[in-house]
């Protein structure tokens, strides 16, 4: 329960003036956080999550709109990966007939990266040699009723569609066309072509090979001619879509496929981002190196995938990798463990009511999130104590948030901010959806507010 002091009606805003105890018990510790303004860093495309939920399921359809709302609306994802597999070239449709039980275990494993070539003309699209069954699934059910709760609220959803075959799941000798650049780029353009005449999308990022490091076939020079082939097929339909590589599961592995890819003509002026994973490699050292490398060629970089991270590492990769993308991993999905890779999981003890729960770590993500929607600029925070740890944006609209990791109780006080109210938010290890009565500041007044344990705070503008 918060105490209050006398005369001031529950709800009411909090000025400065008003002793931080008016609005609630905080600790003593101090902890003065520094907002500059004038200091710009990389801005935002998008808090994403990879395009699982358990859609295939027949219980989806129970949980779905609340699911999507909660993505939207209270954790401020706005960008999707969208798998598309090598398989989708073949003969058989490897979707149906997994859904079917034609194709089981490592049959249905390897089923999904096996091509067969639809002609022998990379320039000539044979529409049947395609199965694009389980993507049209995911997108029918997932990435537009998504789209419509973003849109719903002035939002956008931005998608990147991402190549994926994991080859050395098949026994040696089953074939793999796409070692072809012209093959390859054949076959991105069929998917950008298929999403954009069968559903009206165009996707603003693809992303060349999903964790190449993973493959036999992927170096950096071979992504690189992948890039400038299917960039030029892109460009003859009018796609705009810009690129993500190297993607790399190694982050200190990353820079080394870049650095290959950057060596083939014309590559590097394609790349929309630099994009590495968090799976090994992992250190300050590699994170600064490649932040450094965006900086010096331009291209911003992005961290799009790693199961167990959470907000910590999300600060290192927002202020000392300079990311303007980053995701966790899948949306949600059914699992009794919570590995920390998925958003949501669904339980459903009763099948007929399914419950979405929250991630271990999606609450603290969440006050991150929501301070920086999409064009977001990252600016300038400071703290005078370890235990504090901040991050600034400035909001396409021009308004100012902020989002400070604490590492224990705190009493902060924040400079900087303009004028304004602002919204005050935390979530803790016990608490989802804490929060303080608004505060409402003069031009040059601070912002004063409190955490009662470890977690994250957020100040949002009004």
């Amino acid at each position: 329960m918060l105490r209050r002091r006398p005369g001031i009606a529950p709800g009411a805003a909090c000025t400065a003036a008003i002793l931080l105890t008016a609005c609630g018990v905080g600790p003593t510790s101090p902890g003065r956080i520094i907002v500059d303004t004038t200091a710009r860093f990389q801005t935002m495309t998008g808090w994403e999550a990879t395009a699982q939920a358990g859609e295939a399921r027949p219980l989806y359809p129970l949980y779905r709109d609340t699911l999507l709302s909660l993505a939207a609306e209270d954790l401020g994802l706005n960008r999707m990966r969208l798998e598309v597999r090598s398989g989708v070239e073949n003969t058989r449709d490897y979707w149906q007939d997994g859904r079917a039980g034609r194709l089981t275990g490592n049959a249905y494993r390897c089923g999904r990266y096996e091509t067969v070539n639809d002609d022998d003309d990379p320039r000539v699209i044979n529409w049947s040699g395609f199965h694009f069954s389980e993507l049209d699934h995911t997108v029918e059910t997932l990435i537009l009723p998504l789209q419509r709760h973003l849109t719903a609220r002035g939002g956008h959803l931005v998608l990147n569609v991402t190549y994926v075959s994991f080859f050395r799941q098949c026994p040696v000798g089953r074939r793999y066309d796409h070692r072809d650049v012209d093959e390859y780029a054949e076959f991105a353009l069929a998917t950008l072509l298929h999403l954009r005449e069968r559903y009206g999308l165009v996707p603003e990022f693809w992303e060349v090979i999903l964790e190449p490091d993973q493959t036999d076939d992927w170096p950096g020079a071979a992504i690189g001619r992948a890039i400038v082939a299917t960039a030029a097929r892109f460009r003859e339909h009018g796609i705009a879509t810009r690129f993500v590589a190297p993607s790399n599961t190694s982050m200190s592995a990353t820079l080394r496929h870049f650095d290959e890819l950057s060596a083939v003509h014309g590559a590097p002026a394609e790349v929309g981002e630099l994009a590495y994973h968090r799976y090994r490699g992992v250190s300050y050292d590699a994170l600064r190196t490649i932040a450094e490398r965006g900086r010096r060629t331009g291209i911003r970089t992005a961290m799009l995938e790693h199961i167990g991270s959470g907000v910590d590492d999300l600060l290192d990769d927002l202020t000392i990798g300079n990311v303007s993308a980053w995701q966790q991993y899948a949306l949600a999905h059914f699992n009794d463990r919570d590995p920390g890779g998925l958003y949501y999981r669904i339980v459903a003890v009763d099948p007929r009511h399914p419950v979405v729960q929250e991630g271990s770590r999606t609450r603290f993500l969440r006050q991150v999130f929501r301070t920086a929607p999409l064009a977001s600029v990252r600016i300038g925070a400071t703290s005078n104590v370890a235990a504090a740890r901040p991050v600034a944006f400035r909001q396409a609209s021009g308004a100012v948030a902020v989002a400070i990791r604490t590492m224990g109780a705190l009493r902060l006080t924040i400079v900087g901010l303009p004028a304004g109210r602002y919204a005050i938010s935390y979530a803790t290890a016990t608490r989802a959806h804490g929060g303080w009565p608004d505060a409402r500041i003069a031009p040059g007044e601070p912002l004063d507010a409190a955490m009662p344990a470890a977690g994250v705070l957020s100040v949002l503008p009004r």
